[in-house]
């Protein structure tokens, strides 16, 4: 069994908790759009930030863990214990949100009926692409190791793909595909954070931290609706979003263990079944909020982040002791490959 590095698993719990706050500052602001603009900025300007950082660093993260593909078995293997891990969660949370836009009517992105669930193949049901995304970069990085393709090339591939992508609106049916590229990127940055741990050290990081200030200033004065352009790679945040990465990694490798980090280090263990759960659960509560009569955004934003968090993480618990549910997070544990 492979041992685990600290500061990542670290950095998973921290990472995880920081998409729960994006989540529900998201959630909050998408159905507060109508109220002052002045009283949002602090809530959207929060959440523009963390968007900015939580997907390329868990991106890099899988990067770092994934190991190096030196031969056609290796690769066959990777893809199929990824597919498992990876895609019965991607399937059944897929059919879950669709149920679970019919029964509550609430607005899932990505939901259309039943019929949504013939395209999940090519067009992720909301915050699932990031399981999609996942394994296409493990699907890509694993082919071009497997081609010997120089780590140098790979890299120039994967930038120049990033940039010539990002001009493919977001309403295309192929965006996902698209943004692949760009995920891509962030995985193979921290493949290469593992194989030079220099990347991340203090002088590099400080300079990344400027380049990643005046990427953010950037997309700030560049559109008026920067507070959503957070998530996904554009031209104007790209510098930020990859700076970010380094960012991360150096406070992440630099934590020591005391309790605060044990907490964060156990949350990360879990990181898969707290991402997986915490968007219905977040929906759901503050729909349960609203009917109980509260509608001032900062209040919800707390009540739903905290209920959301600590809910997330007593299923963690449920899975981990109740086998048939932990069989849909971690398929891989039941079902066997032949090596």
């Amino acid at each position: 069994m492979n041992k685990r590095i600290f500061w990542i698993d670290f950095g998973k719990g921290i990472t995880i908790f920081l998409v729960v706050l994006a989540h529900t500052l998201a959630n909050i602001n998408n159905n507060f759009d109508y109220i002052n603009s002045n009283i949002l900025l602090p809530m959207r300007f929060s959440m523009y930030i963390i968007f900015i950082i939580i997907m390329p660093v868990f991106f890099a993260i899988s990067g770092f863990l994934h190991k190096k593909i030196n031969s056609k078995k290796q690769y066959i293997n990777l893809l199929k214990k990824k597919g498992i891990s990876l895609g019965i969660p991607y399937i059944v949370f897929s059919v879950l949100l669709v149920i679970l836009g019919m029964l509550t009517h609430l607005k899932i992105e990505g939901v259309n009926g039943v019929n949504s669930l013939f395209f999940i193949w090519i067009k992720p049901i909301s915050y699932l692409w990031f399981l999609y995304s996942l394994f296409l970069c493990f699907v890509i990085v694993g082919w071009a190791q497997l081609k010997r393709i120089s780590s140098r090339t790979q890299l120039i591939i994967y930038i120049m793909s990033t940039i010539i992508f990002e001009f493919v609106p977001g309403n295309s049916f192929f965006y996902y595909i698209s943004q692949t590229f760009s995920w891509t990127l962030c995985f193979y940055i921290g493949y290469l954070c593992k194989e030079y741990d220099y990347i991340y050290k203090k002088k590099i990081v400080l300079l990344f931290t400027v380049v990643c200030v005046c990427s953010i200033c950037w997309q700030i004065l560049e559109s008026r609706t920067w507070y959503i352009q957070g998530d996904f790679f554009l031209l104007s945040n790209t510098l930020a979003k990859l700076s970010s990465i380094l960012i991360m990694f150096y406070l992440y490798s630099h934590i020591r263990e005391n309790n605060f980090s044990n907490y964060f280090n156990q949350c990360g263990k879990y990181s898969l079944v707290i991402y997986l759960v915490h968007v219905p659960i977040i929906s759901v509560l503050r729909k349960i909020f609203i009917e109980f009569g509260i509608f001032n955004p900062s209040v919800l934003v707390f009540l739903v982040f905290i209920v959301s968090w600590y809910l997330s993480i007593f299923i963690c618990y449920i899975i981990n002791n109740i086998k048939i549910f932990n069989l849909f997070f971690y398929p891989n544990n039941y079902i066997k490959l032949k090596k």
